[in-house]
């Protein structure tokens, strides 16, 4: 098996993440509303308050969320831009995005570049990233994946989240087939054609 084969079958396919689906969020909800019910009755009302408490946070964080697609697809802030993308100055992304994805992307998505995120101010922009992408200082994201993505914003929907990260780590590896993948369902969303050049072996 080759290296390259290898890479393929034992990582995970690369998906934009869609958000959580209505079922589950409509069971975030319900499940923990019943659960405080039933503790309130058994336990009394303490132990029905801290268990209303704890899962408040899911609920909140949820609304959260909702609310901040509420306020950019409202807010003169993004004017007619889809979404964000969020970049950095790592060479082994940024030649290439500023290559074939900033010429076309641009005019659909508000870009905000992590490596300057010191003189960030709280945007629109930022405020999406930090709640979809990153986290409430910057940081780590799921799995070092805060950058670069893509959030592409679908009404009052969920947004379609695209994290880059391991497609070009996976491509500078001589792997770029999931970053392809990726890359090309994300202009197929905004109604573009894909870039259409090819990637030597081993660099996206």
């Amino acid at each position: 098996m080759t290296r390259r084969n290898f890479l393929r079958r034992t990582t995970p396919p690369l998906e934009p993440d869609a958000g959580i689906p209505a079922a589950v969020a409509a069971a975030l909800v319900l499940v923990p509303l019943a659960t405080a019910v039933l503790a309130w009755w058994l336990v009394g009302a303490g132990g029905g308050l801290c268990v209303l408490l704890v899962a408040a946070l899911p609920i909140a964080h949820w609304v959260r969320g909702r609310s901040l697609v509420f306020l950019a697809r409202t807010s003169p802030a993004l004017g007619s831009k889809r979404g964000v993308l969020v970049l950095s100055d790592s060479p082994v992304w940024r030649p290439y995005i500023e290559r074939e994805w900033l010429p076309r992307l641009s005019a659909h998505l508000a870009v905000i570049n992590w490596s300057e995120r010191a003189a960030w101010e709280e945007t629109v922009p930022v405020r999406l990233w930090r709640h979809f992408c990153g986290h409430a200082k910057g940081g780590s994201g799921f799995h070092r994946e805060f950058n670069p993505a893509v959030i592409l914003l679908r009404g009052l929907r969920a947004p379609l989240v695209y994290r880059f990260y391991l497609g070009f780590r996976r491509a500078q590896r001589g792997d770029p087939e999931g970053l392809a993948r990726l890359e090309e369902h994300l202009f197929r969303e905004l109604g573009l054609a894909p870039p259409s050049a090819a990637r030597p072996r081993g660099t996206p």
